[in-house]
């Protein structure tokens, strides 16, 4: 029985992770992780980020530390 369970959890699991990577693989993310936020460098780099990402219909993530 618990083989059973294990051998059904694997299985669901991996057909989740497949249809998560297929639907990763069509969307476009570029991500710029600074070493701070709040310092102008930066903002030119999240601008420009957010440009680029635009014109190639991909998403910008900018994030990083306070």
């Amino acid at each position: 029985m618990t083989r059973t369970m294990l051998s059904a959890v694997a299985v669901t699991v991996l057909l989740g992770l497949g249809i998560a990577q297929s639907h990763a693989a069509d969307k476009k993310v570029f991500a710029v992780v600074p070493k701070a936020l709040g310092i102008a460098f930066y903002a030119d780099a999240e601008k420009g980020c957010k440009e680029e990402a635009a014109k190639l219909g991909a998403e910008c993530l900018f994030t990083g530390p306070a």
